[in-house]
């Protein structure tokens, strides 16, 4: 846990001359589990965020260290000099695409901001009064601006090459033959004069009978050139 360390009047006028110009800068960053390991280059990205415990140097020998995620810096900073001077404040702003610009407003009232940029490789530098800074590990891409394309969609399964399979095809119906000229109704024309008359099928023509079929009864056909395409004949007709 870190402990303000009391300061005697030498000491209070350099770091506050410190805070003056800059905002002052945290204690060395944490371990972090692969501090060389370098953000993939590719996608290349357009948008940054912290990743949790970050820490940058300053060129006057102060550092900072804080702990944000994403693209907003909040939360506790802790700043401390090469000669053991430390200070504590609060985070704002945070990182907008590439662009880094962020205040801590230290105990006290003094206020640091610092301004920089985030390169291609997550690395992030910038200034902060007449002071530089430079962040210690890369950032983490949250947007890449190339993402890679759609997995291609499967291709269809190829199927051997054979002759083809024909569905087996319903015989059609047998048909039964007309033996004498007969009257085609509507419906079925009992008791007489319930059905209505619709055409003539002529001896020898061959009709589907739908149902079954007789020789002296009502029969159901099909007659595609009558009204309606079906009707009722009585009899007169030789059953397949």
């Amino acid at each position: 846990m870190s402990h303000v360390i009391p300061l005697n009047g030498s000491q209070l006028f350099a770091a506050a001359t410190a805070i003056g110009a800059v905002a002052f800068l945290a204690v060395p960053a944490p371990a972090r589990a692969d501090p060389l390991a370098p953000l993939p280059l590719a996608p290349a990205c357009d948008s940054f965020g912290f990743t949790g415990a970050e820490a940058l140097s300053q060129d006057n020998g102060w550092a900072v260290q804080f702990t944000s995620s994403g693209p907003n810096a909040t939360g506790p900073a802790t700043a401390s000099s090469d000669t053991g001077t430390q200070m504590h404040g609060t985070l704002s702003g945070g990182i907008n695409g590439r662009a880094v610009d962020f205040t801590i407003n230290w105990d006290g009232g003094a206020k640091g901001r610092y301004v920089g940029h985030v390169n291609e490789d997550g690395s992030w530098t910038g200034t902060t009064g007449d002071s530089g800074w430079k962040g210690l590990g890369p950032l983490m891409c949250l947007t890449p601006n190339n993402p890679l394309p759609p997995a291609p969609a499967p291709e269809p399964e190829q199927i051997p090459n054979r002759p083809g399979v024909l569905e087996p095809q319903q015989a059609p119906p047998p048909l039964a033959t007309v033996t004498a000229d007969n009257d085609v109704y509507d419906v079925p024309n009992v008791p007489p004069g319930k059905g209505k008359k619709i055409g003539v099928l002529q001896a020898g023509r061959q009709v589907q009978v739908i149902g079954s079929c007789s020789a002296d009864d009502w029969n159901n056909v099909v007659v595609p050139d009558m009204p309606g395409g079906k009707g009722s004949a009585w009899g007169f007709i030789s059953c397949p």
